[in-house]
């Protein structure tokens, strides 16, 4: 009876201890994926701040080439265009609004 009773606890304390490795593998398996998520969402926060910085920066340019191209043209005047060599037109021509071709229901029914 001692046997089978020192078979028994021999038996439980191997279970015991892969139970225990077993934790602290998961222990560290999930340690070591925390860490790695952190790190990830910590560059991201950076990226997402360069790209903001970015973006002001360009804003800022384009608002300036805004500017200048609104001040351009307050000078463009009548008086301006004569002197580049632009003269009125005799005939005003205009771009007529007709239909280059008509489509019919004869169109569907051909296929």
């Amino acid at each position: 009876m001692t046997h089978t009773l020192k078979k028994i606890s021999g038996v439980a304390a191997g279970n015991q201890r892969k139970i225990f490795y077993g934790l602290v593998g998961a222990l560290a398996l999930v340690s070591f994926f925390y860490g790695y998520f952190v790190q990830q969402t910590i560059l991201n926060v950076v990226e997402r701040e360069k790209v903001i910085k970015e973006a002001r920066i360009a804003g800022s340019a384009i608002a300036d080439m805004e500017a200048s191209y609104i001040a351009l043209t307050n000078n463009i005047t009548l008086d301006f265009a004569y002197s580049l060599g632009f003269r009125d037109a005799e005939t005003p021509e205009y771009i007529s609004k007709r239909a280059l071709g008509k489509l019919t229901n004869d169109a569907y029914t051909a296929f």
